[in-house]
């Protein structure tokens, strides 16, 4: 099967890495092969903003999915551009409302606190349950969620968000999208990013 140039790059990477590190640690004679091969090019990164106008209708049509919060959800990406899955799977312990920060310096990849809006702090106080909570309940999914949930969060709301994205008339856009469409918003407003 085909795939795409990233893939090929990741791999030939991967492949110079393993020479590299058996030519310099392991003192093995040989040349790296990869030196030589010419990489494929990489078409262009796709980026898809949403205007303000499709931002307005896709918040309106976020309500009325089966997913009663997917409409908090979205706003919260587009406040914080954070990636689909730790917004998704958020938990009231990341949350600090006195400093008014999300704290996830336990994620995979880059730990890091995201700052939050004065509309994202409100939206997460209007969303505290009554009863109060415990830290480690989840701020979008449900108590137990099933194992999937648990390892994708974002999985949790991808049919309601697509079901959102079909009656807004919004095409070709993604859920990770959302997290573009937060930064330019932020670059256009002067957010030292």
């Amino acid at each position: 099967g085909e795939v795409q140039p990233a893939t090929v790059i990741k791999d030939l990477n991967l492949l110079s890495h393993i020479y590299t590190t058996a030519i310099r640690e392991w003192g093995v004679e040989a040349t790296n092969p990869v030196t030589i091969i010419r990489k494929p090019k990489t078409p262009p990164g796709r980026l898809r903003f949403l205007t303000n106008g499709e931002i307005v209708k896709l918040l309106e049509e976020s309500r009325k999915g089966h997913r009663s919060n997917l409409y908090h959800f979205i706003l919260l990406q587009l406040h914080t551009g954070m990636r689909p899955s730790e917004g998704a799977g958020l938990t009231w312990s990341q949350i600090d409302f006195d400093r008014r920060i999300i704290d996830l310096r336990e994620t995979k990849t880059d730990p890091r606190r995201v700052p939050l809006t004065v509309p994202a702090i409100e939206m997460l106080a209007s969303l505290v349950p009554s009863g109060g909570y415990d830290c480690r309940d989840y701020v979008f999914l449900p108590r137990n969620p099933k194992m999937s949930y648990r390892l994708r969060p974002n999985q949790y709301f991808r049919e309601s968000f697509e079901e959102a994205l079909r009656r807004a008339n919004i095409e070709d856009f993604h859920m990770h999208d959302l997290r573009h469409t937060a930064a330019s918003y932020m670059i256009m407003n002067g957010v030292d990013l």
